[in-house]
Formats: structure tokens, sequence, C-alpha cells
């Protein structure tokens, strides 16, 4: 990632960053998953970005915004970024989704 950095490239670092947030949860690594996704959502609210680059899963995006919600990650941004991609809550319970 330090080449990501050194280019700013960063919509691809914000891209990345929820893809490994994703698959650290996956392993069961919620302590770095979640630090990947507050970089992330950090970086994402900083540029405001509204889509991913290179790639679109909305499943695995809900799902990380609805982890962020869950943790106060970027709550504001989380929510502006699930309104505009139009994304499902994968959660019923959860009262934050807008």
């Amino acid at each position: 990632m330090e080449g990501a950095h050194s280019i700013d490239a960063a919509l691809s670092l914000f891209s990345a960053g929820l893809i490994a947030s994703h698959a650290l949860d996956a392993l069961g690594q919620r302590v770095e998953a979640e630090r990947w996704l507050a970089e992330s959502l950090a970086l994402g609210a900083a540029r405001d970005y509204a889509l991913t680059g290179g790639w679109w899963m909305p499943e695995m995006l809900a799902g990380r915004i609805a982890r962020a919600l869950q943790a106060g990650i970027e709550p504001r941004y989380a929510q502006r970024l699930a309104r505009r991609a139009g994304l499902r809550c994968p959660d019923p319970a959860l009262e934050a989704w807008p």
C-alpha cells in the first residue's frame, strides 16, 4: 500500500481498505478489521467518495457500513454513503441505517 500513498491513489486505498476489512472480519480478526475500516472510511469521508474504485459489491459494502455504524466509525459519512449508493441494510435491527 506504500506505493499507493506515494502516488496519491486515495480511491484505491479507500477501496482496498474496505476489502481488507471485510476479509479480516471474515477471518475473525475484528480489531484489525475495524482498524482498516476506520482508516478507509476516514479517507472516504475526507474526499466524500460516493463509490468504490474498480469494483462494486453492494452486499459487502453494506456489511462494512453496517459494521461501521455499529462501532461508531464515521457514522455521518457511513450513512451518507449507504444512502447515495442505495444500499440495503443487512441487519433490520440496525436503527442507525439511513
